[in-house]
């Protein structure tokens, strides 16, 4: 058994303040100004996208597409959001994007002008999710650009 006489490594903290004041300029560029503004962009161009979308198969149902950002309370995160429905507009946004109850997605069950004896299944009009895949670029790229922005303002 060999024994090795102990070695001290010294480490040189002066800088370690002034790395921690960059990081926080960073934090507060990224989840303040930057990732909201970049999240509401995103949010946007598939709110613009899904409109185009559900235009094709309803009139009302575009007017009802909103978008945004907010922040998280519990963990400081930015999340970005598009929902469509609600307000004065139809009730329909769920029903196009989701379908009727037990269809898993794929129909909208009702009956022929309020005659129950007669059921028909119309197929679904997704709108959200499509535009959401269709744009996944330009959205990818908005987030970059949010983050590069972030890092120019913290001096990074």
């Amino acid at each position: 058994m060999t024994t090795e006489p102990f070695t001290f490594v010294r480490i040189d903290a002066s800088e370690l303040a002034a790395f921690s004041d960059v990081r926080q300029t960073f934090w507060n560029a990224m989840n303040r100004e930057e990732m909201p503004r970049a999240f509401r962009e995103a949010a946007r161009i598939v709110a613009d996208e899904a409109k185009q979308e559900v235009s094709k198969s309803s009139t009302r149902l575009p007017s009802t597409i909103r978008h945004g950002a907010w922040n998280v309370a519990f963990g400081n995160k930015t999340k970005g959001f598009v929902k469509a429905g609600g307000g004065r507009g139809p009730g329909l946004a769920g029903l196009f994007e989701y379908g009727s109850k037990n269809s898993g997605g794929r129909y909208i069950r009702h009956p022929l002008f309020g005659n129950t004896n007669y059921w028909f299944n119309t197929p679904t009009k997704p709108f959200l999710y499509p535009a959401a895949i269709s744009r996944q670029e330009a959205i990818a790229q908005e987030i970059e650009d949010g983050i590069e922005r972030a890092r120019r303002k913290a001096g990074l």
